[in-house]
């Protein structure tokens, strides 16, 4: 990664499948968070028997944030990739 940063554990997990797969980051985005929703939804149906905490917004951003991800790394990926090498100034 460009900004030297460490990323956070479901980030770098996510970076690491998608690196190794060379399947786009923000595809790999959408299948874990669909999959982290669907355990939590199966979780609260065997143990609560009801939908819990796992709502319409939840399964929404689940899908929502790879995909506007996509969209924003498609527009300005190379000015950000610039930008974090030090070739342009803001």
């Amino acid at each position: 990664m460009y900004s030297d940063i460490i990323p956070l554990a479901g980030e770098g997990a996510m970076k690491a499948v998608s690196d190794k797969t060379h399947i786009i980051f923000n595809k790999v985005k959408i299948g874990f968070d669909v999959t982290m929703v669907l355990i939590s939804l199966a979780a609260c149906l065997i143990v609560l028997k009801a939908f819990g905490s796992v709502g319409v917004g939840t399964v929404v951003a689940a899908v929502l944030v790879g995909a506007i991800l996509g969209v924003i790394n498609r527009k300005f990926g190379e000015q950000r990739d610039m930008l974090l090498k030090g070739k342009i100034q803001v």
